[in-house]
């Protein structure tokens, strides 16, 4: 009897043996900018076309820059979508809400030709320490494939707390001021 309860105790114990899983915790970018008027019929459209990012910043993990060439890959901290295209989401939602009636704000499409397309490619998006985080980025805003506006961004945000959602907040309201600098761009560009 005491043999057959032998692999039995060395199973269970086993079992106890290893770690816990991870835990994860999600979090998506949002629109900081309040929703306008619905645009009128006959608008330029405004296309959020590519937006680029560093491979370090291509992953899930929400990062976190802790020297000047050194970073940290947070252990339970994620982006909920694909970093690129939540960028992509939360500048369009917070571009529509600025430049409201005057232009229609859509995601490029094949097979459609926009009046205008912006890119961005992004060259920090991270924490930086416990209590702040970097956007830096570049735009460019072209009509029919002619460049009509570029500008460089570079935004330090403070955080609510030390908390991954306080630097998901910071981080969209970066990015909404970043929409406020395209906007501006688009607003005053000739119209093709």
């Amino acid at each position: 009897m005491k043999r057959a309860m032998l692999p039995l105790a060395l199973v269970v114990a086993g079992c106890s043996l290893r770690p816990p899983a991870p835990v994860y915790r999600f979090y998506v970018l949002d629109a900081v900018v309040s929703q306008s008027a619905t645009p009128a019929t006959d608008v330029p459209v405004l296309a959020v076309g590519r937006i680029a990012i560093p491979e370090y910043l291509d992953r899930e993990a929400m990062v976190t820059r802790v020297g000047e060439q050194q970073v940290e890959y947070a252990k339970g901290d994620r982006w909920a979508e694909p970093l690129e295209v939540g960028i992509a989401r939360t500048l369009r939602q917070d571009l529509a809400a600025l430049l409201g009636p005057r232009m229609l704000v859509e995601p490029l499409r094949i097979g459609t030709i926009p009046d205008f397309v912006v890119a961005v490619d992004v060259e920090r998006f991270e924490r930086r320490g416990a209590n702040e985080v970097e956007l830096a980025a570049r735009f460019s805003l072209t009509a029919g494939g002619t460049l009509v506006a570029s500008g460089r961004t570079r935004r330090v945000e403070p955080t609510a707390d030390e908390s991954a959602a306080a630097a998901a907040a910071a981080l969209s309201r970066a990015l909404a001021q970043l929409a406020q600098e395209i906007a501006a761009a688009a607003a005053a560009a000739p119209r093709p």
